[in-house]
């Protein structure tokens, strides 16, 4: 058996310094998932998965080789990687029908103050970004009919979207 595997092992009985070994050792594949889920806390949480497959790994198994150990791992990583996705992707929908509930108010439009006030904010944002949240939330586009006018994805258009009312809330509060 490898370093790796008895690394391993010595952190899934618990020696701290073997965990954090074993963190530096998977972390090209902890930063490459935590890259495609994109928010915030999805290192610390492909860590955490990382060292609960690690505690859950059968070491005691005869038939135990480190390919084996390797490929349990990355298959492990794959799937905790896919649930943290839809985990994530269902809390993003969600806060999407609540904020486009918010910015539909069309009181922005009916009071002078609140229209100052928003051109004042929408002028902090980038090109992209107010074109993006005017035409939403001002003319009434869908994401889709947007996709379809600026000539790329939805899931860009909806990016945009979300870095510009991030942006906004941050300017707001």
């Amino acid at each position: 058996m490898s370093d790796l595997y008895w690394t391993a092992l010595n952190a899934g009985n618990g020696d701290k310094h073997e965990k954090k070994e074993i963190i530096r050792k998977f972390n090209p594949l902890i930063k490459m998932y935590t890259k495609k889920l994109a928010y915030d806390g999805a290192e610390t949480d492909m860590i955490i998965d990382l060292l609960e497959i690690i505690d859950k790994y059968p070491f005691h198994r005869d038939e135990i080789s480190e390919s084996n150990f390797l490929a349990y791992v990355a298959v492990s990583m794959k799937n905790k990687y896919i649930k943290l996705s839809k985990k994530h992707g269902e809390i993003l929908n969600n806060e999407v029908e609540l904020t486009e509930g918010v910015y539909k108010d069309t009181s922005i439009n009916s009071d002078p103050e609140n229209a100052t006030i928003f051109k004042l904010l929408l002028k902090e944002l980038t090109v992209h970004q107010r074109k993006v949240i005017e035409d939403l939330y001002l003319n009434g586009y869908s994401e889709k009919e947007l996709a379809a006018k600026y000539n790329v994805s939805h899931q860009a258009i909806n990016k945009i979207k979300w870095k510009a009312l991030q942006k906004l809330k941050e300017l707001i509060s």
